[in-house]
Formats: structure tokens, sequence, C-alpha cells
């Protein structure tokens, strides 16, 4: 079951269809998001955010592992911190792209195998995160 957070946050956007954040991209006049959901259970899941603008569009015709290290290479927000830079954004009538993914909190609680997780998949347990709670996710 996912948590959703659109309705939590008051934010109107469209599901993505894989496109990149690029200026051609934004030309299109629409905000999306695309990517992992948001898990109803916070204590499994810690989710990073990734938000781009016009103004901070990644270069076009970045292919293979180029096209990899300008998304996943780029800030990540916790939960809380990307939906008040979302309402922000979509207060000043700003186009943006969200792209999420999913990273498996490490814990003695988890339902996984610690030792399967890739390294670059996992997060620390959710009691250690500090990040700021937004609907009890951090």
């Amino acid at each position: 079951m996912a948590f959703n957070w659109r309705y939590r946050a008051g934010i109107r956007v469209s599901f993505g269809d894989g496109a990149m954040p690029t200026a051609r991209w934004f030309r299109r006049g629409r905000s999306v998001w695309q990517g992992d959901g948001v898990h109803s259970n916070p204590r499994f899941f810690k989710v990073d955010w990734r938000i781009w603008t016009p103004s901070s569009a990644i270069e076009e015709g970045l292919y293979g592992i180029g096209r990899r290290r300008a998304i996943w290479g780029s800030p990540a927000f916790c939960i809380a911190e990307a939906m008040e830079l979302l309402q922000d954004l979509q207060s000043s009538g700003t186009l943006f792209m969200v792209i999420t993914r999913a990273r498996k909190r490490i814990s003695p609680d988890a339902p996984w195998d610690a030792a399967r997780v890739p390294e670059d998949r996992k997060a620390i347990p959710y009691d250690e995160d500090t990040d700021p709670e937004f609907f009890g996710h951090r």
C-alpha cells in the first residue's frame, strides 16, 4: 500500500513517462513525478527525492553512465524538505520534475536480509534517522 504524499502536501502533479529533466522536456509545460512510490510503512523504506526545474535542467544528449550520474549524482532531499520545496514551486507557478528512489532501511525488524541489499539501496534505521518528519515519514 502506498502513502499518498501528493494529497497530503496538496501537490498537483502528473505521472511521468520516463523522460529526463532536460530543457526540451520542460517546454512541454507540465510538472511530473516518476520513480518509486512511498510505502505506507516509513520504518521499512526511506525515499530520496530529486527535483529539477527549468533552471536546473540536465544537459541534452546524455546517455548511459553520464545520464545515470546526472540523475543519481544530483542532490537528494528528504520527504519533508521535498514537500516544502514542491509547495513553493507550485505556488510560484514553476514547473518541476520529481524523480524518487526508495532505499531499504536496514534494521532488525526489517522483513529482508540486509546482506542481500545492494549498498547504494540501503538506508539507516528509522529510529536513527534525524531528518524532519512529514506525516511520520523521514
